[in-house]
């Protein structure tokens, strides 16, 4: 089951980078090109068209259909008018993000460890954004894997017991987290929210977090974007009440957008 969903939660509760996940980020000379778009030049003859081979068998020979390649970079969120009112942060601290074995969540959902088994071919985090007043911390995380991959994890989303076991075993990274700060983190519940349009999917936690004797609602609401080779997961942290619903829709129609688009690019 995508990568993608375990390593964003571990992102926000202990910062820098899942060890062992491969980190990309756009291509250089790629800004200003739209989400996903290739990048550089590419040189030689076309695959279609292989090097002496005769003119008449290049004119007949039919064109191969060649995969996009995409860059997980390209799927993530990014600053622009849908962060308005945050700031580019930095996460936490650097230390290596714990993962969750991919043989509980089979265990959990009641499937064989082969039905979510991860192929992804390259994964990144996005920028971590943080509200002005400190309360809202957004995330975002993308992975390129096999369609046929991300057709089945969709599926995955929609079982019954997918938010139990997803927010029991995200909430023990995030609760790991938040024990380095001193603090202790209990999960009040967890459940399949509507996710905003343009979502595959979203679940929602609702945790106490005590610290110095005080205790502070949290609500962490995690948004699935998947289609085609891609998955994209947005996470966002919300202290002291729910997250603001037009923003989570905002936030997702930019990653949405950047998704949909993969269809329309050209080999590179």
């Amino acid at each position: 089951m995508g990568i993608s969903l375990l390593g964003l939660l571990s992102l926000a509760a202990c910062g820098g980078t899942a060890s062992g996940r491969k980190v990309s980020a756009p291509a250089s000379g790629s800004a200003g090109a739209p989400a996903g778009a290739p990048t550089g030049t590419s040189t030689g003859a076309p695959a279609d068209k292989p090097v002496g081979a005769p003119a008449s068998a290049q004119a007949s020979a039919p064109a191969a259909a060649a995969a996009p390649i995409l860059h997980a970079g390209d799927f993530v969120l990014t600053q622009g008018p849908e962060t308005a009112g945050f700031i580019l942060d930095t996460s936490p601290d650097k230390q290596a993000n714990p993962q969750i074995a991919e043989s509980k969540i089979a265990s959990c959902l009641g499937v064989p460890l082969a039905d979510i088994q991860d192929h992804a071919t390259e994964m990144t985090d996005g920028p971590y954004f943080s509200s002005t007043d400190g309360l809202t911390t957004v995330a975002s995380q993308a992975e390129i894997a096999p369609a046929a991959d991300v057709t089945r994890d969709a599926a995955i989303l929609t079982r019954a017991q997918a938010p139990t076991c997803f927010g029991q075993l995200f909430f023990q990274s995030f609760q790991e987290g938040v024990a380095t700060t001193g603090a202790h983190a209990t999960l009040n519940s967890t459940r399949s929210l509507t996710p905003p349009t343009g979502a595959t999917g979203a679940i929602r936690m609702s945790v106490t977090v005590t610290a110095n004797g005080k205790r502070v609602p949290v609500t962490i609401d995690i948004i699935i974007i998947m289609s085609g080779r891609v998955e994209s997961s947005l996470l966002v942290i919300q202290v002291n009440g729910l997250p603001d619903p037009t923003r989570e829709q905002n936030l997702t129609r930019q990653v949405a957008g950047k998704v949909a688009r993969q269809s329309g690019l050209t080999a590179a």
